[in-house]
């Protein structure tokens, strides 16, 4: 009976060795933005899993029924980093400004309607793409006005874009106007 307890108990041991591993490596990846997916835990922190692909969640539409991921907030019909945001509450009040609202503090005008920049606050830029609205952003004339993960696009501070290795078009995220141009992927 001894002898038989030996030979299960490192089979037993190899198994749940293997098991392991295979669940270690498995949890370990970590998808970048483009890349498909089955859901949001395998994707990079930031990016969620949208229509089988690691999508980055900012300025993406949401509503009631439509809410942004966890990590971001709906800001006037669109997902918005909270790290970004200034959190507020009964105790802990916004700055002169700007007032609390749905625990985070809103900008003096954002939110307001506009048809260009000049029409909202320097702290602010008009969203035409998105309901023609202020909403919070950096206007820029030149790279050197942005911050280091930023890029100056169309007189917008926005976010470098992380390209992706690639070998044809489908490699890349087709649907939101990428392809593979020598070798990476690119907006077109």
């Amino acid at each position: 009976m001894l002898r038989k307890n030996r030979q299960i108990l490192p089979k037993r041991c190899t198994l749940l060795l293997i098991l392991i591993v295979l669940f270690g490596i498995s949890c370990g990846v970590q998808l970048q933005a483009g890349q498909k997916c089955y859901g949001t835990y395998e994707c990079k922190p930031g990016l969620f899993c949208k229509d089988g692909t690691c999508t980055n969640p900012g300025n993406q539409p949401c509503s009631v029924t439509n809410p942004c991921p966890e990590g971001m907030a709906c800001r006037f019909k669109l997902c918005v980093n909270t790290s970004r945001l200034i959190a507020c509450s009964v105790t802990n009040p916004c700055p002169p400004g700007s007032d609390c609202k749905d625990s985070y503090c809103k900008l003096e005008s954002e939110g307001s309607t506009c048809k260009s920049d000049n029409e909202c606050p320097v702290w602010l830029v008009c969203d035409l793409v998105n309901g023609a609205v202020c909403r919070p952003g950096k206007r820029c004339k030149e790279e050197s006005d942005c911050g280091p993960e930023e890029t100056c696009e169309n007189q917008r501070c926005v976010e470098k874009r992380v390209s992706r290795a690639c070998q044809v078009d489908e490699d890349c995220n087709v649907l939101e106007g990428e392809q593979c141009l020598n070798g990476l992927c690119e907006q077109r």
